[in-house]
C-alpha cells in the first residue's frame, strides 16, 4: 500500500526503471508511481498517486493542496499529445495520502 511506503515499511518494488528524467516505480499493490527530480527536490505523479489511493479526478483532488505542494510540469513524452502533468512534492503526497480513505 502506498502508506506503507511513505513509511519504508514492507512495500518491496517488484522493479524500478529510470528513464531520462522520469523514475518509475512499480509494485503489485501501488501499481505504478512515476517520480521526477527538479531543483533537488522528488515531486510525485499526481495521477498515479490519485490512482493509487482510488481518489476521483485529478485535478479536482489536487485543487485542495497548497501552491506550494504541487506544481504543473512539463517532461517531453510524458502523455500523449501533452508534455504538462500534475506533480505533487512530498508535502502535497502526505496530504492526498491522509485524504484517502484507502
Amino acid at each position: 500500500m502506498l502508506v506503507n511506503l511513505l513509511y519504508h515499511t514492507s512495500v518491496e518494488f517488484t522493479e524500478v526503471i529510470k528513464m531520462n528524467s522520469v523514475q518509475i516505480f512499480k509494485n503489485e499493490q501501488c501499481g505504478e508511481i512515476r517520480t521526477v527530480e527538479q531543483n533537488g527536490e522528488i515531486l510525485f505523479i499526481a495521477a498515479d498517486i490519485c490512482k493509487a489511493l482510488e481518489l476521483g479526478q485529478v485535478t479536482n483532488t489536487i485543487r485542495r493542496l497548497d501552491e506550494d505542494e504541487k506544481a504543473l510540469i512539463s517532461i517531453k513524452g510524458i502523455n500523449k499529445g501533452n508534455d504538462k502533468i500534475n506533480a505533487v512534492n512530498e508535502y502535497g503526497l502526505y496530504n492526498l495520502v491522509l485524504s484517502s480513505r484507502k
